[in-house]
């Protein structure tokens, strides 16, 4: 009787070519970030190189913040908007400022949002995140 072929494992690793410098959500709680090994107590906004602390603790207060001095040279392709703990509309007034500067601004609840960028900035993509913590 012929014997059964043995299936052999194969590993795959993925290490992604993430360009020094470039800051990643490590971790998140609740109302917590952690960025470049810094614990971080507030809403956040995040691109590959700079992280902003923001004084925000609803949605509406995001909308009081401009958009634009957050930019560098180069304005990201897209910005996910972590709502919280729940998935939430964004106010108009954040849709609007994002929209006049040619920004997709993507909701989704926080978890979401802080993987979604990490992914995407991985991939080299020029993404953003901002992002209320968990309350």
């Amino acid at each position: 009787m012929a014997e059964a072929p043995k299936h052999r494992r194969e590993s795959i690793v993925f290490e992604p070519e993430l360009a020094q410098g470039s800051l990643l959500v490590e971790g998140y709680g609740q109302g917590y970030f952690r960025v470049a090994g810094r614990r971080i107590a507030s809403a956040i906004y995040l691109e590959a190189r700079v992280v902003r602390e923001l004084d925000a603790a609803t949605l509406e207060d995001l909308g009081d913040f401009d958009p634009q001095t957050w930019f560098g040279d180069t304005p990201p392709e897209i910005v996910f908007l972590g709502t919280g703990a729940r998935m939430d509309m964004a106010p108009k007034a954040l849709r609007e400022k994002f929209g006049a500067l040619g920004v997709a601004l993507e909701p989704m609840d926080t978890g979401a949002a802080a993987r979604t960028y990490n992914v995407l900035l991985i991939e080299g993509r020029r993404v953003a995140a901002l992002m209320l913590p968990n309350t």
